[in-house]
């Protein structure tokens, strides 16, 4: 695998990560009243547990949440156990407003 090659991978991963993050947040911090921003199935208890698991650095714990919401697939791909730190440190930057 040739230099090009690995650097445009890297960065592909890393705007579709960035892409996954930004699309999340804009779904929880959207526009609209606040059933469309939490979308169907919406709880309070499941919101906090996932703030939890983002504080934690649970990635276990992050990861089940999702597939109890019947999502994930492309995002396992992305975020992984490996990496689930910088992905946490990036949710809890764009929560407080920090957009780059």
């Amino acid at each position: 695998m040739s230099f090009r090659t690995t650097l445009t991978s890297a960065t592909v991963a890393a705007l579709t990560t960035g892409s996954l993050l930004f699309g999340f947040a804009t779904f929880a911090q959207g526009t609209g009243t606040p059933a469309e921003r939490q979308g169907p199935g919406f709880s309070s208890e499941h919101r906090d547990a996932m703030t939890q698991a983002f504080e934690a650095g649970d990635y276990a714990a992050w990861k089940a949440l999702v597939e109890e919401d019947g999502r994930g697939g492309k995002m396992f791909e992305m975020v992984t156990e490996e990496n689930f730190a910088q992905f946490a440190q990036m949710h809890a930057l764009m929560q407080s407003g920090d957009r780059e």
